[in-house]
């Protein structure tokens, strides 16, 4: 009898289990009164936010057709749930660079980069751009797009950002 409770104990031992009797009386739960514990809820656990976005500026180099004056220009940096980080519009013909109005508290959860064009006749406008990111932390990220065109039957490129 003896050999099989210490069989016993080592094998439940083994497994992980516990054999230890309870030190008390295990209280009897009343009638209706539920048998199971709370169950006891982890902490969330949130990923590391990095630095909020400071600016965004596209820099832009018209290839061989330039946009005309009349077609408004409108650039969005849109975060991975699609609101809007930051965004800016304009109707300069040939533009070189655009600062955005970036909203406050933008982490680095940033997802696309949207140009969308409005022409008001016929217009075709090949570039290539770059979106610079400039971080709170005083760092900056460069996004190289080329071979960009748009035009009245094809006016919004969108890409993703690094990271999204």
């Amino acid at each position: 009898m003896m050999r099989t409770s210490l069989l016993a104990f080592a094998l439940a031992a083994l497994l992980g289990a516990q054999t230890a009797k309870p030190s008390a009386a295990t209280p009897k739960t009343a009638k209706g009164a539920s048998k199971t514990k709370p169950k006891t809820v982890p902490p969330e656990v949130k990923p590391p936010v990095g630095p909020a976005l400071a600016k965004a500026v596209v820099v832009f180099h018209t290839n061989e057709t330039a946009k005309s004056a009349a077609t408004l220009l409108s650039v969005y940096v849109l975060r991975k749930d699609g609101y809007v980080a930051a965004m800016q519009q304009s109707v300069v013909g040939d533009p070189k660079e655009m600062e955005l109005k970036t909203f406050t508290a933008v982490k680095t959860d940033l997802g696309k980069l949207r140009i969308l064009i409005q022409p008001k006749a016929e217009d075709v406008w090949r570039f290539n751009c770059t979106l610079f990111l400039f971080w709170k932390d005083n760092t900056v990220t460069p996004v190289a797009f080329d071979n960009i065109w748009l035009s009245e039957r094809n006016s919004t490129f969108e890409a993703a950002l690094p990271g999204s």
